[in-house]
């Protein structure tokens, strides 16, 4: 199985990889390998072995660490691999979906805006109608232990008004 590197995390001035390996390697030499191409006054290495991940910061914030990009740091870290026997491909690559094609237009923003005021009312209506069935499970509750009241059927429409503002909920809910 050959090496691979992945980048599992990254800011604008800290890069977290992956190495996935089966072969055995040396993190001693390859610590003094690193701090040969990341000089210590301007970067900062964390190498856990157990984990096999490799975290790499630069320390200098400002207008010089805007030059530094993600790839210059994954060449780097490649090429001092590449020096332990390990065959790490130079091109990484990473496999692409297109999910859905986007228009821009309109249409697309007037059915935006008719999905957000009809999930709005939705919501407003769902809320009033789960206050109101909170307020008739109350009644019916203390209508189950007075004599000569409907506290059995106050529950019932309780339930069915609960109901009726979930499913009123549900076609916003299921959309996303």
């Amino acid at each position: 199985m050959a090496a691979s590197l992945n980048l599992v995390h990254h800011t604008s001035h800290r890069w977290r990889f992956k190495l996935d390996s089966s072969k055995k390697l040396d993190w001693i030499k390859l610590a003094a390998d690193l701090d040969s191409a990341f000089p210590c006054s301007l970067w900062s290495l964390r190498l856990n072995s157990i984990a096999s991940s490799i975290v790499i910061t630069y320390k200098i914030c400002g207008s010089h660490a805007s030059k530094i990009t993600t790839f210059m740091v994954r060449d780097r870290l490649v090429h001092e691999l590449n020096k332990q026997s390990l065959s790490i491909s130079e091109i990484p690559l990473s496999q692409t979906e297109v999910v859905e094609q986007v228009f821009n237009g309109t249409g697309l923003r007037f059915q935006n805006l008719s999905r957000i005021l009809f999930n709005a009312l939705s919501m407003s209506i769902s809320f009033s109608l789960l206050f109101f069935s909170l307020l008739l499970f109350l009644i019916g509750l203390f209508g189950l232990f007075l004599p000569l009241t409907p506290g059995f059927w106050v529950l019932m429409l309780a339930t069915i008004i609960f109901d009726m503002a979930i499913a009123l909920r549900r076609p916003f809910i299921q959309a996303i």
